[in-house]
């Protein structure tokens, strides 16, 4: 067991302390981390799931509205008769959009598959 003053050196220094008598140093952050490893790595993986799917969403709605506003603001600028014109550069643009979010979800089930 340990006395009071055994406690505060193990806060003072971060966990690590060396006992009178003894040759190794005791680690209480590595022992207290091994203890809820289990469940602790569980909820992570979770977490991390979850996130990065939040984070997927938000980065293809992102994305999606920035090229419909330059798709606006194009338009905006145009003649009338200029939109024709435009007509192939404006659909490509909204061709790009779909493959960039197409790569957004391609990436984000890799991560996943990754993480799990």
């Amino acid at each position: 067991m340990y006395n009071a003053n055994s406690y505060w050196t193990f806060i003072r220094k971060d966990g690590t302390h060396k006992r009178p008598g003894k040759k190794d140093l005791e680690y209480w952050d590595r022992i207290l981390l091994n203890i809820a490893r289990n469940e602790i790595d569980a909820l992570l993986v979770e977490l991390c799931i979850e996130g990065i799917s939040t984070f997927a969403t938000e980065l293809v709605f992102v994305i999606r509205e920035q090229i419909e506003d330059m798709e606006r603001d194009i338009k905006a600028h145009l003649v009338a008769t200029e939109i024709e014109e435009f007509r192939e550069f404006l659909d490509n643009i909204s061709l790009q959009k779909d493959l960039l979010e197409a790569l957004v979800v391609e990436t984000i089930s890799k991560i996943k598959e990754g993480i799990m």
